[in-house]
């Protein structure tokens, strides 16, 4: 059976995304909420995760509906660190728990997160993974 989203489309891939700095998950989500090119194939959720900090943001999560739209979130993704002055480690969690952490933005360019996305949605992914 098809995974499907909660407006009916088929499920390409999901994301989590975390950010280490509490304050920058938020203007993340932001940032990924207003991106036109990725609200054409995808569906952005803020999650929290502790029960015990009502309405604080820990984790964003990204339901990819379309697989052009892989390319939207990396770029979306390496823009937003490239536009901090000083960006908090993230990391990207695939379904299959395979994780890319991004440390250093000159380091990571939208291809690469495109690529760690892309594992997933073509079969079994690798384990951790750290760059920059």
């Amino acid at each position: 059976m098809t995974e499907r989203s909660p407006d009916g489309r088929e499920v390409v891939v999901r994301v989590r995304i975390a950010v280490d700095g509490g304050e920058e998950i938020h203007t993340l989500y932001v940032w990924l909420r207003s991106d036109l090119e990725l609200a054409r194939g995808a569906e952005v959720c803020a999650v929290a995760t502790d029960p015990t900090r009502m309405g604080a943001l820990e984790v964003i999560d990204i339901v990819l509906t379309q697989a052009t739209s892989l390319s939207a979130l990396a770029l979306a993704v390496a823009s937003w660190r490239q536009s901090r002055s000083r960006p908090e480690p993230v990391t990207i969690t695939r379904p299959d728990g395979g994780t890319l952490t991004i440390g250093d933005p000159r380091q990571v360019d939208a291809e690469v997160i495109r690529a760690f996305l892309a594992d997933d949605a073509t079969g079994p992914g690798e384990g951790p993974r750290q760059v920059g």
